[in-house]
């Protein structure tokens, strides 16, 4: 409990979390952090031996039920199957972690289609589809819930370079500010949490393992970044940043010209 700060132990015991993109960084130090707080896990992601892996060392710590649904989130109507998966299985969620995705870093028009398609059908699409259909359960079921959005300090505008990824995390957060006021009625919370740069395995797969000088500079630990998210989402905060530095660079974004902040953006993810 040590990252949850004033979050009493077992807050979230008798609830469920339903984790994308669990098997490593972010998503499995959320599974940790929730398993700290007696919350029982569905994980989801594709790497079936780390689920296994990350379930077992889950159960054997905090004594919570943990269930795992090894799938390819972007495949068309993945959201439907896992769905229909968890409701043969009984399990219902009160909480959703949208944490799956992916970038690239590279000029646009470098690479092909295919490549980008990847890009847009796990981060919106899969995104999209998943808090549909969880959103509608929940209401279904009369059942009060909280949402929370893994965007990134590049929902705030354009990136040069990670174009297609700055676009889909900037949809994460305008979706979701709208689905706030929508699901409010309902009694079901939307946080979305705007990570900065975190040492995970995000630019293994974005820029073969190189991140700039000045993306080390600030990086931060996925600790970090899930306790920022788990106390907003607990407060019922619409968005989080994490990180002053990162809140600080978006504030002074808003203080130039937007060319002007895409540019500097654009050489300091090059650098």
């Amino acid at each position: 409990m040590a990252h949850n700060g004033n979050i009493p132990a077992g807050a979230l015991q008798g609830e469920r979390a339903l984790i994308t993109g669990a098997s490593s960084g972010i998503g499995a130090e959320f599974a940790r952090q929730f398993a700290d707080l007696g919350c029982s896990l569905v994980l989801t992601a594709r790497r079936k031996d780390r689920l296994d892996a990350l379930a077992g060392e889950l159960r054997d710590k905090a004594g919570i039920d943990v269930d795992i649904a090894a799938m390819d989130l972007s495949k068309p109507d993945a959201a439907a199957v896992l769905k229909s998966t968890l409701d043969e299985a009984g399990i219902d969620v009160d909480i959703i972690v949208n944490n799956a995705g992916f970038g690239l870093q590279e000029d646009f028009i470098e690479r092909d289609w295919a490549d980008w398609e990847g890009v847009i059908d796990l981060d919106i699409k899969a995104f999209t589809h998943i808090t549909h259909v969880f959103a509608r359960d929940m209401i279904a079921r009369n059942k009060k819930g909280r949402i929370l959005q893994i965007g990134s300090i590049f929902s705030f505008g354009g990136v040069p370079s990670y174009a297609v990824y700055s676009a889909a995390k900037s949809y994460v957060l305008s979706f979701s500010e709208a689905l706030a006021d929508e699901l409010a009625p309902h009694g079901i919370t939307v946080t979305t949490l705007a990570p900065g740069v975190t040492q995970t395995e995000f630019f293994d797969t974005a820029s073969d393992g190189k991140v700039s000088e000045a993306g080390r500079r600030i990086m931060q630990m996925p600790a970090e970044v899930v306790a920022d998210g788990i106390k907003a989402m607990m407060a019922g905060r619409p968005l989080v940043v994490s990180g002053w530095i990162n809140r600080a660079m978006i504030f002074s974004r808003r203080l130039r010209s937007r060319q002007s902040a895409v540019h500097a953006l654009g050489q300091a993810s090059r650098s």
